[in-house]
């Protein structure tokens, strides 16, 4: 497992990041989420909060992946277990060193913080070879939305970004792992797409910001 970054704090509740004592600027979700419609925006909020809303959906499965992956289960509601029996069946969570889960990460130079879903390193027993996936997991309310929902490029982007100046980490591959009530999609992206993506969404965040 990767040793956290000392000095690394993130307020839930304001979801803010703190890191050697100074506040940052920015999260990841706020500078990938720059581009969104006015539109789009009300209904992230109109769809937010309740029982059946996202937020408590991916808290909740959230939750419950970093339970599996580390061997330390959580008690999850089981009207989420739709979403997460099939996600346990995932070859990806399967016979792998979980390098990372939940993982707090930051650049310090553009003062953005984040968190990654989960680091994995997969060993080919025959030849020895080391492959190292970076993933992001998304949750949608049902089977119809998997078609509809766009991997986390950029998102991911930043995460190795900061995982490549904090721990000169290479990553093989990027996956947005999409879980639906007993579906799941998994989309692979190139890491130099994520890099790209990445920093075209900072360019344009940046672009933005006022200039004092």
């Amino acid at each position: 497992m990767l040793e956290p970054l000392a000095d690394l704090q993130l307020f839930e509740a304001s979801h803010l990041y703190r890191y050697k004592g100074d506040w940052l600027n920015c999260s990841v979700s706020e500078v990938v989420g720059g581009d969104l419609t006015p539109f789009a925006r009300q209904m992230i909020q109109q769809t937010k909060d309740g029982p059946e809303g996202w937020a408590e959906r991916g808290k909740s499965i959230h939750e419950w992946l970093r339970g599996f992956l580390t061997g330390e289960p959580v008690e999850t509601d089981e009207r989420w277990k739709p979403w997460t029996d099939v996600l346990a069946k995932q070859e990806i969570f399967s016979d792998n060193e979980v390098l990372a889960c939940e993982y707090l990460i930051c650049d310090p130079e553009r003062s953005v913080g984040g968190q990654l879903d989960f680091l994995v390193r997969t060993i080919d027993v025959e030849t020895g070879w080391h492959s190292v996936t970076l993933g992001d997991l998304k949750t949608v309310k049902t089977t119809s939305a998997l078609s509809g929902r766009k991997p986390a490029t950029a998102q991911l982007g930043a995460y190795l970004r900061m995982l490549n100046e904090h721990h000169r980490l290479y990553i093989n591959k990027c996956v947005t792992v999409i879980s639906a009530p007993g579906r799941c999609k998994i989309i692979e992206k190139d890491p130099d797409e994520c890099y790209l993506a990445w920093d075209e969404a900072w360019a344009r965040y940046s672009a933005g910001q006022p200039d004092f």
